[in-house]
């Protein structure tokens, strides 16, 4: 693994203001959760995750994602995320964005693919309400998974205007490497009801 732009971690350090990174499951996006810590240390890693019911395996996973110094934040916690924004020096906090909204049919809905889908935007409402920047972590593979943090300008009047960008560039970032993609959160599998 390797970073195409290391330095806009450091431009994030050195501006001393907390960032959300917008990460996807092109190729194995816990390499990035859990390996930041060494590539950045200056840098707090906050991951926002989904416990398991299976509370041994959800346990044992906690200890495997966090071992190289990440933080995770249940998102049955995120009050959790709110203090560490106060309580910790610069943070990047981590959403995956690709994956299918709970309650689907209380959710935003955009063009992907062609398709309407739900989606999960509450990347968009922590970045709007702690005023943070927003980048996205764009990821390819040739002889090693190579990553690139882009920055996403937002308009932070317009309602889902970072989610339909975000989701404008997972788009390319699929397209581009295609067989990356985790397919298993089937991101087609609700359909829009008629009105």
């Amino acid at each position: 693994m390797k970073f195409k732009n290391i330095e806009k971690f450091k431009e994030i350090f050195q501006s001393v203001q907390n960032a959300t990174i917008l990460i996807s499951h092109i190729g194995n996006w816990e390499l990035f959760c859990q390996w930041a810590p060494l590539y950045i240390p200056k840098l707090n890693v906050v991951i926002l995750y989904t416990p398991i019911k299976n509370k041994i395996l959800n346990s044992i996973l906690l200890q495997y994602r966090q071992r190289f110094g990440a933080i995770l934040v249940s998102t049955k916690s995120t009050l959790d995320l709110f203090r560490i924004q106060k309580t910790k020096n610069v943070c990047i906090n981590l959403f995956a964005i690709d994956q299918n909204p709970g309650d689907p049919y209380h959710q935003h809905w955009l063009k992907f693919f062609e398709q309407e889908v739900p989606v999960i935007s509450g990347a968009e409402k922590f970045a709007k309400s702690q005023k943070q920047k927003a980048y996205f972590l764009y990821v390819t593979q040739s002889d090693t998974y190579e990553l690139e943090l882009i920055e996403i300008p937002y308009d932070s009047t317009i309602n889902y205007d970072l989610t339909q960008r975000q989701f404008q560039i997972l788009e390319k970032n699929i397209l581009e490497n295609s067989s990356l993609w985790l397919l298993s959160h089937n991101r087609f599998k609700y359909l829009k009801k008629e009105s």
